[in-house]
């Protein structure tokens, strides 16, 4: 009975991280980016280093708008689809991590939240799709999809947004790199789940400017804000 009563209460004692975590040594987790400047989707592989520390790779896809970009409709049709006045290209990022994931407060409790550090790095590709448009031509009576020419266009024969599937297969790539600095809040309550925000910034450097814009700066370095929604899965 000393016994018994004396194994009870030890394991009484011990924090539930000890029980929640127990075996458990990669996860596999993902979910939607909102950032300073566009959306995206993400996923992240860990695997445990330490007691405390995990090994991360991750996949990021976002659009990345340019902060000169202002949304326009037609003089024509108001109903036409709305379109942005001097964008060449819609930049869409790729990004392959490698980073870690640092535990600075442990989830002692199943209600509890556990708060992590996280930074990554990596390459980052730069997309950049042409932007394409319904136009009226020259008689002015038939709309027809053109490629944005600031020589050609203007308010006054533009009627809207072409389809988004156009210029895929004139794509450019620009190949730089990114830094990612952040924290996590895990706040799942089941053993194996994971449910956490991520709040954070992304820097994404190119050797070149990447052409969105048109009669304006471009730029070479992407700055970001972002929040990450993310759900999963833990893994023995």
């Amino acid at each position: 009975m000393l016994l018994l009563i004396l194994v009870t209460t030890v394991s009484a004692q011990l924090p539930a991280e000890q029980n929640n975590k127990a075996g458990f040594r990669k996860s596999a987790y993902g979910g939607i980016i909102m950032h300073t400047q566009g959306l995206g989707l993400n996923l992240y592989f860990s695997k445990f280093k330490t007691a405390d520390t995990k090994t991360l790779f991750s996949f990021d896809i976002v659009s990345m708008k340019h902060s000169k970009e202002v949304k326009s409709f037609g003089v024509i049709d108001e109903n036409a689809k709305g379109f942005v006045y001097g964008k060449l290209n819609s930049l869409y990022i790729i990004r392959f991590g490698y980073g870690r994931k640092k535990i600075l407060h442990e989830k002692l409790r199943e209600q509890a939240v556990e708060i992590s550090y996280v930074w990554m790095a990596g390459p980052s590709i730069g997309m950049a799709k042409p932007v394409y448009l319904e136009v009226f031509n020259i008689v002015g009576e038939i709309i027809q999809v053109e490629r944005y020419d600031p020589e050609k266009h203007n308010l006054s024969n533009i009627f809207g947004r072409g389809p988004a599937s156009r210029g895929v297969s004139e794509m450019k790539f620009y190949p730089g790199a990114f830094l990612k600095l952040a924290v996590t809040f895990e706040y799942s309550t089941y053993r194996s789940g994971i449910k956490a925000i991520e709040v954070g910034g992304v820097l994404d450097a190119y050797p070149q400017k990447i052409p969105i814009m048109t009669n304006t700066k471009n730029n070479f370095l992407y700055p970001s804000l972002y929040i990450n929604l993310l759900i999963g899965k833990k893994y023995f």
